[in-house]
């Protein structure tokens, strides 16, 4: 029992190392120029949601710009990491519990974005937790 446990673990965490770009991609990556208008590029990118256009959103807790990169199972996205939170109005008016945002930008653009997702799911403290080493 305790081998076929120990290889099922071995197994998984052999998936995860797949998943992530070799050493070599990693350092010889095109992270793009660093943004000095990141809240701009972010503001701009968020607005393009129908969401976000209607309901003034409130940006807060910025943090970043860090050069950075994000894997899933589509491939690796290299830039600068943004992260922030962000608060709408509800439809009583009033302003809803923020939500963590995730944003790679790579020469002035938004090339990926995580978040959005209600506190306390899982997507929400993945987002939190990548967000939280700076």
């Amino acid at each position: 029992m305790k081998l076929l446990l120990a290889s099922l673990l071995l197994m998984l965490s052999g998936c995860a190392l797949w998943n992530r770009p070799a050493p070599e991609l990693i350092t010889s990556a095109d992270y793009g120029n660093y943004p000095d208008n990141y809240k701009e590029i972010v503001g701009k990118f968020m607005q393009t949601s129908p969401t976000y256009q209607k309901n003034e959103p409130i940006y807060y807790n910025w943090r970043g710009p860090s050069k950075g990169y994000s894997y899933d199972g589509s491939g690796a996205y290299f830039g600068y990491i943004v992260c922030v939170e962000v608060k709408t109005r509800n439809e009583l008016g009033g302003y809803t519990v923020g939500q963590p945002y995730m944003h790679i930008i790579n020469n002035g653009d938004v090339i990926k974005v995580d978040g959005g997702n209600p506190l306390g799911s899982d997507e929400a403290q993945t987002v939190t937790t990548a967000c939280s080493s700076f």
